[in-house]
């Protein structure tokens, strides 16, 4: 039996249209929000539900007003823990960062809500008229970068949500001059929409006048633990002083973590507004953890498919027996050290050309139906009826295969995250398939890949007259004493996927005559369902010219939560724009198979790969016959959170720091 723990996460995690199905289909949230809604309008006379879920915008458009986000996540979070209270979810304890813990000391007893959403609405007041304006920016690096890098001077660190993982705070110009320098030194960063240094001494004129104002709060005991983000220990009274170490202090999540990820039966709720504290949670789960994570909102999910996840968990839950013993860890606590091949880790694979059918996606293009518009207009058709139904049967034309398998290898992504389960440590991609796995890292948003994928078919379409075919069991050494005795000059090794499994790419007729003699070497030999020589000197002049087009693109990585990046240390390539040429024309030189490395691959690998097979046969075939390592393959991810999307979230090693990219080819 699994024990409720409540999530609550800070600013920068809301988005326009943040729970309007939900406040459409439950009486129990809509009566919340609708009361302090009503305290929002007798304040200062507008309403907040209104701003956020009736301007027509969608959750591409970052929210930066503070008179709306602060009121906006507070109500949404305390909305979202009536609700799920009133399910039967009875939470053991709650956590929360930054303004999150607010809203979890309001769920846990020790605020009224209208009496703290009053003081919020004051405080909003406070920080418009005396805060200095600044920012926040994240960076994936040791933030040890801080004290090392002197053209960092200026800034604060806010946040350190792991070992490569931290948030700087300071005046905007400074940050835009930090970006510059970190983003030419090869350090994906970004902004977030918050425009105030939060969690820094830049804020520290209006100290008074916060403690004050939290101070008239009336005090009332917590009737449910509360874990602070901050320090990692429990909060037993109402102190002003605490939570203005709450707002001016740098948190580091992994200290009120550590205690809880000891345990195996907890069911990590997050009711943050973009999921943003269910990333970093799910990518420190240990290995084998029973504990799940789950979220309630997404900005590119459907709220009824993460609701119904949430409720189908309650034949799981567990009366509330004890309460939780949370000892604060302290700075000084080591963190684990990433994982190694040595240690064993999880690898989810996205596959290429070649793991197309007709149906793919069939489960997915529902549950994320503004992805899928966004595909659309992005492409100028349908992209679920080319899936779906091909009526041109276009799926073997590359112009068309590619956008198809990009989307379809995408939307696995939030898909898997949807599960709660452990996060992979690495991502790898397999030809086309590497331009999803860079979208799942975080290395670009959806559209951004969607654009380089259909530019890149585009100009692999122009090739034409060649195919390529796999010649399986017969070693790469025989197949090159083949070309090279019998005068097949024109054909080139495009892919090596196994020891006794090689592609290889050229013109047609030549391609048919090899085959031939490769049968008569006891080889078993198969034609790919691909329109083009890939991987092959004949994508040459294609690689060129697309080679030229990711340094217009906006590279980067994109978070959506707030001091909260759960973000992975891509390919350093792929924001020069080497790495996407490469996968044009370069033909992938495999690792050597390790028993010790476990891989997932995406649904539309697991459905097509080897689509004969049942799906658990399916996964390991697949994997031994297309993928780079051979190992015993879990079961794929089905069709959360976010992580992705523009955003980043997955955490690799014990420490459970983000993923990382593995490429298939040689460095």
């Amino acid at each position: 039996m699994l024990t409720p723990v409540f999530l609550f996460a800070g600013q920068g995690s809301r988005y326009h249209g943040m729970g309007r199905w939900l406040c459409g289909a439950d009486p129990v949230l809509r009566d919340a929000l609708d009361f302090l809604d009503a305290v929002v309008r007798d304040v200062r006379g507008d309403s907040v539900v209104a701003a956020v879920h009736g301007d027509g915008h969608g959750a591409e458009l970052p929210m930066t007003r503070l008179s709306f986000t602060q009121p906006a996540v507070f109500m949404v979070g305390c909305a979202l823990a009536r609700m799920l209270r009133a399910r039967g979810f009875e939470p053991e304890l709650v956590l929360g960062a930054g303004l999150g813990e607010v809203v979890a000391a309001t769920v846990a007893g020790m605020f009224d809500p209208e009496e703290c959403l009053r003081s919020l609405l004051d405080q909003v007041a406070l920080f418009e008229a005396q805060c200095p304006r600044g920012g926040m920016l994240a960076v994936l690096a040791d933030a040890a970068l801080v004290d090392r890098d002197p053209a960092l001077a200026g800034a604060h660190l806010a946040a350190i949500n792991a070992p490569d993982d931290f948030v700087l705070a300071g005046p905007a110009d400074r940050l835009d001059a930090i970006e510059r320098h970190l983003t030419a030194s090869g350090v994906l960063c970004r902004r977030l929409p918050v425009l105030f240094p939060f969690h820094s001494p830049l804020i520290d004129g209006v100290r008074g006048a916060f403690t004050k104002l939290v101070g008239a709060l009336t005090p009332r005991p917590a009737t449910i633990p509360l874990i602070c983000g901050t320090t990692g220990a429990e909060v037993h009274h109402r102190d002003p002083d605490h939570f203005w170490q709450v707002l001016r202090e740098p948190f580091d999540l992994s200290r009120a973590l550590e205690p809880l990820l000891a345990r195996d039966d907890l069911l990590f709720l997050d009711l943050g507004p973009s999921g943003s504290m269910a990333d970093l949670v799910r990518a420190r789960l240990p290995r084998g953890s029973r504990s799940r994570v789950l979220p309630l909102l997404f900005p590119f999910a459907r709220d009824e498919v993460l609701y119904q996840a949430v409720l189908d968990t309650r034949s799981a839950i567990a009366a509330p027996t004890r309460r939780t013993e949370v000892t604060a860890m302290t700075v000084e606590t080591p963190a684990a050290a990433p994982a190694t091949p040595g240690d064993g880790f999880d690898v989810d694979v996205f596959p290429g050309q070649g793991a197309q059918a007709e149906g793919m996606g069939r489960d997915l293009f529902d549950r994320f139906p503004e992805l899928v518009e966004r595909a659309d207009a992005v492409l100028g058709y349908s992209i679920r009826g080319l899936c779906l139904e091909d009526p041109g049967r276009d799926l073997r034309d590359t112009r068309y295969t590619q956008p198809a398998l990009y989307v379809v290898d995408a939307l696995t992504w939030p898909a898997a995250l949807q599960e709660g389960g452990r996060l992979p440590d690495y991502l790898l991609g397999h030809g086309l398939g590497e331009f999803a796995a860079l979208f799942a890292a975080g290395v670009y948003g959806f559209e951004t890949g969607l654009r380089l994928v259909a530019e890149r078919g585009r100009l692999m379409g122009q090739v034409t007259g060649g195919t390529m075919a796999a010649v399986s069991a017969v070693d790469a050494d025989l197949v090159r004493e083949v070309l090279r005795d019998s005068e097949l000059s024109g054909l080139d090794i495009a892919n090596c996927n196994a020891p006794t499994q090689t592609v290889i790419a050229g013109p047609a007729d030549a391609v048919n005559r090899a085959l031939a003699l490769f049968r008569d070497k006891g080889a078993r030999c198969a034609p790919l369902n691909v329109s083009a020589p890939f991987h092959s000197r004949y994508m040459a002049q294609a690689a060129q010219e697309f080679g030229r087009l990711p340094m217009a693109m906006p590279f980067g990585w994109k978070p959506s939560g707030s001091a909260r990046m759960s973000g992975s240390r891509p390919w350093p390539c792929a924001a020069a724009g080497t790495s996407a040429a490469e996968s044009t024309a370069m033909p992938p030189a495999i690792a050597a198979p390790s028993p010790r490395r476990r891989l997932r691959v995406s649904r539309a690998g697991m459905g097509h790969l080897t689509p004969r097979k049942g799906r658990g046969e399916n996964a390991a075939g697949g994997l031994r016959r297309a993928g780079p390592i051979d190992t015993v393959a879990a079961p794929a991810c089905t069709p959360f959170e976010a992580g992705w999307n523009e955003r980043a979230g997955v955490r690799a090693g014990r420490e459970r720091t983000p993923r990382r990219i593995l490429q298939a080819r040689a460095a």
